[in-house]
């Protein structure tokens, strides 16, 4: 059953009421007018556009395509010309593919060539949309929605603002421009993006932040299926791979940092999608001896995805930067060629911001070395 068909609830789970509440002044969901963001400008194309497109990075996680879905409802339900879609591999983990609207996301292959209004979400750069950089370049009118500080602003209308705690902050404020009425659809698809930015509400969220969640929960929001779907399940051989890679920890004292690694063998003995490792990271994290945790993953074409997470001294952000990658200050990543080459890239970027320590590197107790080390 949809959020839409979802019947009111008073216990626990989300409340919803005939009507959404009106957007309070005092409720900020993402940027507030005096930001000088072109929230006008951006309301203009879209309301003239004769065909919209809808795209977000590669990999979707859940503030991609919360984001996405949200404006993607919203059109929808104005009876708008609008095809979204995400570049390859195209393939959603099951964490995501009940999103409201999800079903309706369309295979690269069969999105229009161009499009009058192409709008971008949660994307830093034009290399994170892979194959719709084609179109990025070729739309009459590019829109660009995210947070990221490193975003300088690639698009015709950039609605980018580096103290949201999410894209979908971003979204909401575009919709309050444009008088949508709020949906339990849309508010779930915003709830998760929220939800997913902020770490499930353990950093960025301050007193607005969480003002906002809890008016998307009684604007329909489905807050506990977004927690079970996205954190909340995982295969048993997702469960036994996950006691693996915490087993083969290794803490590095003199630069703060625990990490691990998943090797594409260990997906197949394990029988896994690479989508149910995405969150190893923060297991990783809570160690509290370190100071960053990261998770080297191996790519189907051999390449590795490192996953960065921190505790507010180091702006990893920056660091997955010189890399190619991106992210914010305690989350980030990146990508490169081998196991070798990213733990290099790692440790040598922490190396000189260590503190001073005695100690040298300590691999928990048993374990072997593995391809980082190689």
């Amino acid at each position: 059953m949809s959020p839409d068909a979802r019947p009111p609830q008073t216990a626990a789970g989300h409340r919803s009421s005939p009507e959404p509440p009106a957007f309070d002044p005092a409720v900020t969901p993402g940027p507030s007018a005096d930001t000088g963001l072109p929230f006008a400008a951006a309301e203009a194309v879209i309301a003239s556009a004769s065909s919209i497109g809808l795209v977000c990075h590669v990999n979707p996680d859940p503030d991609a395509l919360g984001s996405l879905l949200a404006l993607h409802n919203a059109l929808v339900q104005q009876d708008r010309p609008v095809t979204s879609s995400f570049p390859r591999p195209f393939k959603l983990s099951k964490g995501l593919a009940w999103l409201p609207g999800a079903g309706e996301i369309v295979h690269p292959e069969h999105f229009p060539e161009t499009v009058d209004v192409l709008v971008t979400f949660d994307a830093a750069d034009l290399e994170r949309l892979h194959e719709f950089k084609h179109h990025a370049d070729h739309a009459s009118t590019l829109v660009v929605i995210d947070h990221h500080r490193t975003n300088l602003g690639f698009g015709h209308v950039n609605l980018v603002d580096p103290d949201a705690a999410s894209s979908g902050n971003v979204v909401a404020a575009l919709l309050r421009h444009m008088d949508v009425k709020i949906t339990p659809a849309i508010a779930t698809c915003l709830y998760a993006a929220l939800a997913a930015d902020t770490g499930r509400f353990s950093f960025r969220a301050d007193a607005s932040t969480l003002s906002y969640a809890a008016w998307l929960v009684d604007c329909g929001a489905d807050s506990s299926r977004v927690a079970e779907e996205i954190w909340g399940s995982a295969p048993l051989g997702a469960l036994r791979l996950l006691g693996e890679v915490l087993v083969r920890a290794e803490f590095e004292s003199d630069i703060s940092l625990v990490s691990s690694y998943v090797t594409n063998m260990d997906l197949v003995s394990h029988g896994v999608d690479r989508s149910d490792t995405e969150d190893y990271v923060e297991n990783l994290r809570m160690a509290v001896e370190a100071e960053v945790a990261c998770l080297y993953r191996e790519l189907p074409d051999g390449h590795v995805k490192v996953s960065l997470r921190g505790r507010g001294r180091i702006d990893l952000g920056a660091m997955a930067a010189r890399h190619g990658g991106g992210g914010h200050h305690d989350a980030a990543g990146f990508t490169t060629g081998s196991f070798g080459h990213a733990r290099a890239c790692v440790t040598g970027s922490l190396a000189p911001l260590a503190s001073p320590s005695p100690s040298a590197t300590s691999p928990a107790p048993g374990i072997v070395r593995g391809p980082c080390d190689t």
